[in-house]
């Protein structure tokens, strides 16, 4: 919030309040810092002896921070290790994998860390994409507009602009089909974290699809939300197979798996990611 009275509202006195505050109420030590740093910044514009004093604090009690390194010196190379650039790149491998729980996390803690507009955005708008993927589309609507507004003059900002206008729509007005005649894919719904009762149906399933793997099965794990994931067999060819295989799933000795699967198509299920609409469609299945 202090960034954002400051860099794109010029609101700067409510800017150093917020910051302020946010150094009074014992942060996390990671972005303590960075807060003196925007301080030090807005300091500069509307009162240069706090500016000073604030250059001073960083000297004495950060000075081996990348912030204070950059407050003496604006055109310094900083050397620490983890440019924002490298970050970025090893958190978007993180979403790119669908590991979209853990990107949050990191992505929380290293965003209010990060200097710059430029590299910020880009933070920002994979923020958004991977809320999107865990919460569904009323979040990922507030996320993207944040982009947006905070960040328009960006590449990210303006991408962001683009999805609300163009995308979202068009994925609100999606609908189930509920077509099990073909593409048909069986979902384990599963905690997260994993508990020693989930991780070991990971590993049958896992086993089930590389013995299969010739016939065109694979497993994927796919992120519902922060606190569910499903394990799901993909490439099954009909409805009626589908029930063959979770019947051999459940009695076969060398699985003898206790859940039961969902059975949905690709396109259904592609509604139930976007949309969040897992209990919807659960409901309309068991009609």
């Amino acid at each position: 919030m202090g960034l954002l009275y400051s860099n794109r509202l010029e609101e700067y006195e409510v800017a150093t309040e917020k910051l302020e505050h946010l150094l009074k109420i014992d942060p996390e030590e990671g972005l303590i810092p960075p807060a003196k740093y925007h301080l030090y910044k807005i300091y500069m514009i509307i009162d240069p002896v706090k500016a000073q004093a604030m250059l001073n604090d960083l000297q004495t009690n950060h000075p081996d921070s990348r912030y204070t390194q950059v407050a003496m010196n604006p055109n310094t190379v900083v050397s620490a290790d983890g440019t924002p650039t490298e970050d970025y790149n090893n958190i978007y491998r993180l979403y790119a994998n669908g590991a979209f729980y853990e990107t949050l996390q990191e992505l929380d803690a290293k965003i209010p860390t990060v200097i710059g507009d430029g590299i910020v955005s880009k933070f920002e708008l994979l923020k958004a994409m991977t809320i999107g993927k865990l919460r569904g589309l009323e979040e990922f609507r507030n996320a993207l507009e944040y982009v947006a507004i905070t960040y328009p003059m960006t590449k990210e900002g303006k991408e962001a602009e683009r999805i609300i206008t163009k995308d979202l729509p068009r994925l609100q007005n999606m609908t189930f089909k509920r077509d099990l005649s073909k593409n048909i894919k069986m979902v384990y719904e599963i905690s997260y974290p994993l508990d020693a009762e989930g991780q070991e149906l990971k590993n049958k399933l896992e086993q089930y699809a590389n013995d299969r793997r010739h016939t065109g099965l694979i497993l994927s794990a796919d992120m519902y939300n922060d606190n569910t994931i499903f394990f799901v067999l993909h490439g099954v060819k009909s409805g009626n197979i589908a029930k063959s295989a979770q019947m051999y799933l459940e009695l076969e000795s060398e699985y003898e798996l206790k859940q039961t699967p969902v059975l949905i198509s690709t396109d259904d299920y592609a509604v139930v990611l976007i949309q969040k609409s897992w209990e919807v469609y659960k409901e309309g299945a068991g009609k």
